[in-house]
């Protein structure tokens, strides 16, 4: 008897630990290369500085990763992070998958009236399409463009979408890489084109991008030719600010594992990562 009762007890533990492993969605990836850092502040959870414009970049899977729908999580997990500027990946536009416009309805519903977007196609899915959107509460937008990125044979379309204020320029980007070299030539795509627009600007330009890849790979070597890296989970996405003749200073970045607002690995595969920036 007593044997037998060891052997249940421990058949409940190696339940239970297995059930705690079943559970966790994901586990955010920290780059010890590029710390997350701070200037200031009082300890508060993802304070932000007044004078900071924070950027949010979040890959949200079609808000169905892990539930029905997590468009009300994860405009819950911005509206608390106090997000300013939102570059989304993986957004649906009326396919047979998701028979809506997310973006849209993610911005003006779920977020709110003050919220300005604008959304690019990468590709045709399901009788609609897929790509990526980006948002800001700091309007007016006054001009909003995207553009589709050079692929490789065998690898997804991928596209850019950007909007632009008074203070700034949002871009928001989803490279693939299907083939080794697909993700390279989107990267050269996107340079060139942001590039030839702001490349001489004083203007801020801040792209949000899940890149596919990590930072010492051929891509991301790309990318950094035009581009400062403000803040990375070190994994797959970044915030990355335009070399122009911006003048600005990242004062915080993080990568967002916490939140009042309920569960993030729930959200998404991905954890929002955002860097705070101040204009000079």
């Amino acid at each position: 008897m007593v044997v037998m009762k060891r052997l249940l007890f421990i058949l409940i533990g190696v339940c239970l630990v297995s059930g705690a492993v079943a559970c966790r969605k994901h586990i955010p990836f920290i780059d010890a290369d590029h710390p997350l850092h701070t200037e200031g502040g009082s300890g508060k959870m993802y304070e932000k500085s007044p004078d900071a414009i924070r950027f949010v970049q979040y890959n949200v899977g079609v808000f169905s990763k892990f539930m029905a729908d997590s468009s009300p999580l994860c405009a819950s997990i911005l509206k608390s992070l106090e997000a300013d500027v939102v570059g989304l990946n993986e957004l649906d536009c009326n396919n047979s998958r998701h028979n809506t416009y997310q973006m849209q309805v993610f911005a003006e519903q779920k977020m709110g009236s003050e919220w300005e977007w604008n959304y690019q196609a990468s590709m045709n899915y399901k009788g609609g399409t897929y790509g990526n959107g980006v948002m800001t509460r700091l309007g007016p937008v006054t001009d909003r463009w995207g553009k589709k990125l050079p692929c490789d044979d065998g690898s997804e379309p991928r596209s850019i979408c950007v909007i632009e204020t008074a203070n700034f320029v949002a871009v928001s980007a989803h490279l693939d890489n299907t083939t080794a070299n697909s993700a390279v030539m989107a990267a050269e795509g996107l340079n060139q084109y942001v590039t030839e627009k702001y490349g001489e600007s004083s203007k801020l330009v801040v792209l949000m991008a899940d890149t596919n890849t990590r930072k010492t790979t051929p891509a991301m070597t790309e990318l950094q030719k035009s581009w400062t890296i403000a803040a990375t989970d070190g994994r797959f996405d970044y915030v990355l600010v335009l070399n122009n003749k911006a003048k600005y200073r990242v004062v915080s970045s993080a990568v967002v594992a916490r939140s009042d607002a309920g569960d993030v690995s729930a959200a998404s595969d991905h954890n929002p990562v955002y860097a705070d920036i101040v204009l000079l």
